[in-house]
């Protein structure tokens, strides 16, 4: 097995699949054609067959299509047979309901998984300490 390289583009995510278990999707997931796009990503996955998986989703925007790809994706991880210990790290912006929501369905049906849903705060939000003069 081989590791799975996708650059990102404007409408796709970047996907870093590693045969090491470490696993990444990060970017905006508006695929022209998702069923296309995740076709590779799936079949990877169901390829994948060390122990571990370290997976890391950092969406910023994503599509209902892609959702059911990313659904999917999950459901093969967890219907493995090889696969014995899922971590996923599911990051969303601070004011992003709806991707932090979908992290919630995901987190609350995969039980078994260790499921983190990690907040991103934004760079300029306003920080009381600190000093806009440079001192």
């Amino acid at each position: 097995m081989t590791d799975l390289i996708i650059g990102q583009t404007r409408y796709t995510p970047n996907v870093e699949f590693y045969k090491s278990g470490r696993m990444l999707i990060k970017g905006r997931s508006l695929p022209f054609s998702e069923v296309d796009f995740y076709i590779p990503l799936r079949k990877w996955v169901s390829n994948f067959t060390e122990k571990n998986v370290d997976l890391t989703i950092n969406l910023e925007i994503i599509n209902s299509v892609s959702i059911r790809m990313i659904a999917d994706l999950l459901k093969i991880l967890f219907k493995s047979t090889h696969i014995k210990d899922v971590k996923i790290d599911w990051y969303f912006e601070e004011d992003d309901e709806d991707i932090h929501d979908i992290g919630e369905v995901f987190k609350n049906k995969y039980k078994l998984f260790n499921f983190n849903l990690i907040k991103l705060v934004a760079e300029n939000s306003f920080d009381p300490n600190y000093d806009h003069k440079g001192k």
